[in-house]
Order: structure tokens, then sequence, then C-alpha cells
């Protein structure tokens, strides 16, 4: 028996490191979404073992699943931040990830974690409703379609391709680039995330954050959902229809700032796969925890809350405010009292790491508005962009705004929580709806809002919004009104009642959805590319800039906004003249009138001349390009063709 299991654990680590270290990507090259699952595979499988460990649960369930994630976003995390001071690169980080799953593949079966499948047995009819829980997340995943590579998502895709590729991660750029140096990303590892599932698939980056991981990340986000709802003490049937409410809310709360917006939309930015995705988890492991206080719970809860830490620390202050609150009541219990005390002044320690950026001195602190006087001395209340935030005027006073939480999701929220004053004592899913819409309403209040926004940042304010639980509220509301219902007599001997209550609530919710799917389309209109085909025409250009023997020249990129800004996701042989140059600030201004169509050939070669520009790299050919081509054919000469894109060289 020892024999059989010894051999077992050498052929497991050995094929562990066969699917994380060798390239066997290339007999799979047909087909990209395989790889990318495979990857997304490597990825999971040192996390979930670590949890089953440290939990000391072999059951593979949503939770484990999920918190698996959680614990290899950690160590990502970790791994960079080791990188970053010691000025490693990827191949250390690819290596400490896949020894750091050898490791853990042999504590799985050294320790004797029992791996289980279950679950307890479903009845037809819940077997039923989450069926169309399954379906409804499979849908709203598949509306999770970010469009063109845009405005934040060239400096993540910018950070995975230099996590990917740079010789040492010294964090050192031209000036054009100066924005990813900022110490902001010295904690913010979701791209290296990206970077190590594109390494262990061997997919480009930007086809796995522009088109393969949205529509994952969403149904983690539901699976989240389920699996948060059913710590909180809801039914299986309540907290499937909480995957389908969930859905819908989004779909109805999509107009431009509003929190579907951002999760069908930019799902794979840090900050929202933060709110939609990491926070339940951690939310879910809190709860765990003070139900019964553990220290192995309270490592998972502190792993999790790191892990949001190197997603987007802001987020993570924001889910340790819902917390905090949620936990309050249990001040009155003696026997837990001081263990909340301990988790609290644990999360606060966690909190406190990104907040040193704002006390520890230097260019960058300063540039750091936590309030409106600062907002005001640095000249950025252009950064509120439009109805986030309501001020009132005069004053330094200010709150989220009414116009982001208008919507019947908000409404029936509001209902919810006022029900949970009723509940909350006894029922943990009542006592969570209830903690997150006071966080809300404190936020919103213009006379306390300003003191979270002290903490948030006036302009980050507005994200806590992502963070309601909407689903979990009418999930509530549901449950509510079949537990009322059984308080008469007659009503608890009809055994067919629960069933058919719950199943009509499905259909109900299965209304809702289809009668919100025309505003949600017509808020998130379908851009007809396929991203896929799109981002390989970027990579095919990539791979032949990349065999170039060049010494990091001046390039840039027209005639539109895209193509110049993508350019450090493609390459660092070349150094941009500006990066990103859809905001309308200084960059825009240097790049706009170099590829307009205004300009006489003559006047453009002076100007590209003038600025050092040694490369031009054009989508399709304006007819401005064969112009200056034409005109000057001894300085502006075609290197390469490729589908969509050309590189042109300009000579002196």
């Amino acid at each position: 028996m020892l024999k059989n299991k010894s051999v077992l654990i050498v052929i497991s680590i050995i094929f562990w490191l066969f699917l994380s270290l060798y390239p066997w990507q290339s007999w799979l090259e047909w087909t990209g979404v395989l790889r990318f699952l495979i990857g997304l595979f490597i990825y999971f499988v040192p996390g979930v073992l670590t949890f089953m460990r440290v939990s000391g649960d072999g059951n593979f369930s949503p939770r484990v699943f999920l918190g698996g994630f959680v614990v290899s976003v950690f160590a990502t995390g970790l791994l960079g931040l080791l990188a970053r001071l010691f000025q490693l690169n990827f191949t250390f980080i690819r290596w400490g990830f896949a020894l750091w799953g050898a490791a853990a593949l042999l504590l799985f079966f050294l320790m004797d974690v029992k791996f289980t499948f279950q679950f307890e047995k479903f009845t037809w009819w819940e077997i039923v409703s989450l069926l169309f829980a399954t379906g409804g997340a499979i849908y709203f995943a598949s509306i999770a379609r970010p469009p063109l590579i845009h405005d934040d998502a060239f400096t993540y895709n910018a950070l995975l391709y230099y996590y990917q590729h740079a010789p040492a991660l010294e964090f050192q750029f031209p000036v054009s680039l100066d924005r990813l140096e900022i110490p902001r990303f010295w904690i913010a590892y979701w791209p290296l995330v990206e970077a190590l599932i594109s390494g262990f698939s061997k997919v480009d980056g930007l086809i796995i954050a522009g088109a393969y991981l949205p529509p994952a990340l969403a149904c983690f986000s539901f699976l989240g959902i389920y699996s948060l709802g059913r710590t909180l003490g809801l039914p299986r049937a309540a907290a499937g229809l909480a995957i389908l409410a969930q859905g819908f809310s989004l779909m109805r709360l999509t107009k431009w700032n509003q929190p579907g917006n951002l999760f069908y939309q930019r799902l794979t930015e840090d900050k929202v796969v933060a709110a939609f995705f990491i926070s339940y988890l951690f939310i879910l492991l809190a709860v765990e925890y003070l139900e019964k206080p553990e220290v192995r719970k309270l490592i998972l809860v502190g792993v999790a809350g790191l892990a949001m830490v190197f997603t987007h620390p802001i987020q993570f202050g924001m889910a340790c405010m819902i917390v905090g609150v949620y936990g309050l009541p249990k001040l009155l219990d003696k026997d837990i009292r001081w263990k909340y005390v301990m988790m609290i002044g644990i999360l606060a320690a966690v909190v406190l790491i990104p907040y040193t950026f704002r006390f520890g001195g230097g260019e960058y602190s300063q540039t750091l508005s936590f309030s409106l006087d600062d907002v005001a001395e640095n000249d950025e209340f252009a950064r509120f962009g439009v109805r986030r935030v309501d001020i009132i005027e005069g004053t330094n006073f200010y709150g989220i705004s009414h116009y982001l939480t208008q919507g019947l999701p908000y409404e029936v929220s509001l209902v919810s929580a006022l029900l949970c004053l009723f509940f909350f004592w006894k029922h943990k899913h009542a006592r969570y709806v209830l903690a997150a819409f006071l966080v809300l309403g404190v936020s919103m209040f213009p006379y306390t809002g300003w003191i979270v926004g002290m903490f948030t940042t006036p302009f980050q304010l507005w994200r806590l919004t992502w963070l309601m639980p909407f689903g979990l509220a009418f999930a509530f509301l549901i449950w509510a009104g079949f537990e009322i219902s059984q308080k008469f007599e007659f009503v608890r001997r009809m055994e067919w009642v629960q069933p058919a209550y719950y199943l009509a609530m499905t259909v109900a919710m299965l209304g809702l959805v289809v009668y919100v799917r025309p505003w949600a389309m017509e808020n998130l209109p379908p851009n007809g590319i396929d991203m896929v085909d799109l981002y390989s025409n970027y990579v095919s250009t990539a791979r032949q800039m990349n065999e170039m023997d060049v010494d990091s020249p001046i390039i840039i990129g027209g005639p539109d906004a895209a193509t110049n800004s993508i350019i450090p996701s493609l390459t660092l042989k070349f150094e941009p003249l500006v990066f990103r140059v859809q905001s309308g600030g200084e960059q825009t201004q240097l790049w706009k009138p170099l590829i307009g169509e205004n300009l006489s050939p003559s006047e453009r070669l002076t100007k590209f001349q003038e600025s050092k520009i040694e490369y031009l790299l054009i989508r399709d050919e304006p007819a401005w390009v064969v112009e200056f081509q034409q005109s000057f054919p001894e300085n502006v000469s075609l290197v390469f063709k490729d589908r969509r894109f050309s590189l042109y060289q300009i000579s002196p």
C-alpha cells in the first residue's frame, strides 16, 4: 500500500511539472480555447490543494474550488513582490509557482487529506431550480464581453506583457510609460495572474484578457454568489435564485458607471474582479470564522484579504467595512467577542499596507487626494467623472451620487434591508444584506460619506456600489416570504407549496431577465467583432516586430488611438513616443497632429524627424500614408505588411 502510494506521489508530481513547465502547448496549437482551459486548470491546482490542506476540508465543493483560486492569487502576489524586490523575471515566477504546486501535491498526499465529492441529496425541484440558475449564469457570462482594448486595459496589458518578457522586473520605463512606475503597482499583481495563465496556456495575454477570461470570471462570480448564499444559511433553491437575481440586477444597472456596466464590459480589470469575485470569497471566509472561530479559518481570512490587496486594495478596504459591520453583533457574544476584535485587528493591519503610500512621503503620495481640499489643490475635479459623487456646494461634504443608485434592484434591496431589521439577530443572510446596504447608506449621505472617502479617496467612493449584494437581497425576500407563510398551519400541511413557490419564483425571475434584456443590450451594444481574430492580428504583427534587430527606436501608431496605445502590449523592443492617447491630455495633443490627415507630406516628415520617430505602425492603409511614402520613398520604407497592420521605417 505504501509503495503504491509513493508511486502515485511521484507520478502526480512528474505530471504536474510536465504540465506547468514543459512546452506541451505546441501539440494543441490548433485550439486556443482548450489551451486556455488547461492553463486555467494549472493555475487552480496548487491553490485548491493548499486551501484543502489549510481548511482541513477535502470535499471538492464550489467553496473549495473558488477558495483555491484566491489562494493562487495570493501566491502570485507573493512571487511578484519577491521578483520585484530582487529584480528577477518571469522564469523565477513560473518556476516558483510550479515548485509550490509540487510541494502542495506532496503535502496533500502525506497529510492524508481525503479528497471526496459529497453533496446533500437534492430533491427533484431543487435540481430543476439549479439547472435554471446554471443556465442563467452561462447566459450572463456570455454577455460579459469587453469591447476592444481601451482606457485602463492598455496599462494592465502593458504590465502583463512586461511581466512576461522583461529581462528583470526593474520597472524602469521611458517617459511615455511613466504611469507604469507608480508605487501602486508594487502590490497590484492581477496582470501577473493573467500573465501566468497566458504562460501556462501559451495563449497571448491580449486574447486571454480580451476574449477568454471574462466569461470564465463571470461564471466564477455567480458561483461565488451561490457559495456565499449557502454559507449565509440560504437554502439551495434560494441561493440558486440569488444567481438569477444578481444577473438580472446587473443587466438592469447597465447605465454608464453603474455596477452592471462595469461587470459586463470590464470584468478583467483588477478593481472589477476584486469587487465582483474575490470579495465574495473573502466575505464567505470571514462569515465562517465568525460562526466558529478557529486559527485555520483566520489564516484563510488573512490570505483572502491579502489576495484582494494584491488585486485592488481599495476594494479590499470597502469589503472590510461590510465585514466589520456584519460582525458587530458578535461583540455581545462573550465567547466570540475577542475573536472578532482579533480578526478586525488583522484586517486593519492588512488595510494599512497600501496606505503607507499615503503617509510615506515622496512625489506619489503628494499627488493623492483624500479630501476635497486635496482635489482642489491638485486640480483634479475632472477625475470625478460623470455623476459619480454628489457634493454639497461650498463644503467638503460629499457622497455617492443618487444617479448611480436608481433602478429596481436598489428599490428591492431597500425593502429587503428594512425587512432584515426583523431577522438579523438570528439569520446571517439578513445580517449581511443589512450590513452591506448600511455601509452604502453611510457612503451616500454627504455628512458621513466624506469620512469613508478619506480612506477610499473621493474618486473611488462610488465603486462601493459594485459590492452590493443585489442577488442575495432578492433571495432573502423570497426566502422570508416562504418562511412567513409557514406561520400558517394550513400552509405547512401542503407539501407541494415549497416546490411550487420556489419554481414560481424561478419562472418570475427568468421573466424579469427576458424583460430587461432589450434595455441591457441597448446599454451594452454588441461590437460585432471577432475579438480572437482581431487580437490575433496584433499578435501576428508583434511576432514580426520582435524578430527585428533594433535598439529601442521611437515608434508611433495610428491612425486610431488603439493601434498606438497597444504597442507596449506587443513589444519591449520599441519605445513609444506616447502611450495612452484617448484621454485628451498632453500625450494626445502630441500624437494627433503627427497622424492627422491635414498635414502635408513635407510637414509630416519634418515633425517625425523633430520627434526622432523611426517607425510608424499603421492599421489598414489611410490615404495620407500612401501619399507620405510616395512623396518620400527614400525616407519612408515599408518594413512589412501583415494582414491589417503595416510597419514603416522613417529614415532621416
